[in-house]
């Protein structure tokens, strides 16, 4: 049994509900599938988990930008196969985050980057936990699993929370065999007049 790097949680809904809210409810509701694991639903759950903790905190939310995604997808999948999480590489090119950053051309002032692993569809032990086990079945649940671990975490509520940060990179790599996810989340500023990049030409 593997050990659950998330922390179990509750999901409340209420029964009625604007067209809307229920269209992200049916997104919400979304079962896994191994066979066919959607990242892109994955990032965005922790792209709007993570937003919203910071409009708790009265700061803006985070603007996606596409070289921050290369360099966040980039240590996600560096960490598929690794034992433990790491913020380096063996690449000595892509060694530390400030390189990574350099190699994918994002002109940095500042940046931090925060990794999460964790287990679905499988039972794993709840945090604190030797006996209660659950099993995260749901994107929403396992983003949810996600943030709730970073926030729970002082260095990653740290990242989560520092005003200064205006953009972000959110990355995730499935292991359809050991049906574990390997996220990274790099958090990064620039200059003034710099505009995220959307789409690499």
């Amino acid at each position: 049994m593997k050990k659950l790097v998330w922390i179990a949680g509750l999901i409340s809904f209420f029964a009625v509900r604007p067209v809307n809210d229920v269209i992200a409810q049916n997104l919400s509701d979304k079962r896994i599938d191994a066979d066919h694991f959607d990242t892109g639903l994955m990032e965005h759950f922790v792209k709007i988990k993570i937003d919203s903790v910071r409009k708790a905190h009265g700061l803006n939310a985070l603007q996606n930008d596409t070289l921050l995604y290369l360099a966040a997808l980039d240590q996600a999948r560096y960490q598929k196969g690794k034992k433990e999480l790491t913020h380096f590489q063996t690449n000595r090119r892509k060694k530390t985050l400030k390189e990574r950053l350099d190699y994918y051309g994002f002109p940095f002032t500042a940046a931090a980057e925060n990794l999460a692993r964790g287990y679905v569809l499988v039972p794993i032990y709840a945090t604190g936990s030797r006996t209660k086990t659950i099993v995260v079945e749901t994107y929403e649940q396992a983003a949810y699993q996600m943030v709730d671990g970073w926030v729970h975490s002082k260095g990653h509520y740290t990242n989560i929370t520092t005003p200064g940060y205006r953009f972000t990179g959110v990355a995730m790599v499935f292991d359809k065999v050991k049906k574990e996810i390997n996220g990274a989340q790099v958090f990064a500023d620039a200059p003034e007049n710099y505009r995220p990049v959307k789409k690499l030409k």
